[in-house]
C-alpha cells in the first residue's frame, strides 16, 4: 500500500481529496519505532506531529511527587502533538511506544512550507486535525464523567 493510500485510511485525512493527500504525503515521514522508544518527553520543545499507524504508544505525565501516570494509550490512527504544528512550545506530556510501532511524522517546518505552497491544502488538513482533536477530547471527557459518576455510586 502506498503512503497516499495509507493516509486516506486515517480519519484526520479522510476529508482531503486525492491531490491534497498527495501534497501532504510529500511532507510525511514514516518510521519504524522499537518498543520502549520515546517519541517525545515532557518539557522538551515540541515541533512534530506523530501519528500512530501501527502499534501503540503510552502517553504519560509526571506528577509533582515524581510519579508517572498513564493518561491514555494511542493506537492506530491516533495522533500526538498536534499543537506543535501551529505553535511550538514545551511538551506537556511524554509518549513512548509500548510495542513495536510504525509512526508517521510531520515536522512543523515542513507543514509551514506546505502552507506557503498550498494554503488550501494546509488549511483543510489543519481543520481536520483540530476537528479530530476536539472529538478525541470530547470522548475522553465522557469517559471521565462516566468514571466519576460510577465512583460516586460506589
Amino acid at each position: 500500500m502506498s503512503l497516499q493510500d495509507t493516509l486516506q485510511t486515517l480519519e484526520v485525512f479522510c476529508e482531503l481529496d486525492e491531490n491534497e493527500i498527495a501534497e501532504v504525503a510529500q511532507i510525511v515521514m514514516e518510521k519504524d519505532v522499537p518498543v520502549g522508544q520515546p517519541l517525545f518527553v515532557e518539557a522538551m520543545k515540541g515541533e512534530t506531529l506523530f501519528i500512530v499507524l501501527e502499534g501503540t504508544a503510552s502517553v504519560t505525565r509526571k506528577l509533582e511527587d515524581g510519579r508517572e501516570v498513564q493518561l491514555y494509550v494511542a493506537e492506530g490512527g491516533d495522533f500526538l502533538g498536534s499543537l506543535s504544528l501551529f505553535e511550538p512550545g514545551e511538551r506537556r506530556v511524554s509518549a513512548k511506544t509500548i510495542e513495536p510501532s510504525k509512526i508517521l511524522i510531520i515536522r512543523r517546518k515542513d507543514f509551514l512550507k506546505l502552507a506557503d505552497k498550498s494554503p488550501k491544502t494546509a488549511f483543510r488538513f489543519a481543520f481536520e486535525l483540530v476537528r479530530a482533536s476536539l472529538e478525541k477530547l470530547n470522548d475522553m471527557a465522557e469517559v471521565h464523567v462516566e468514571t466519576i459518576e460510577a465512583l460516586k455510586k460506589a
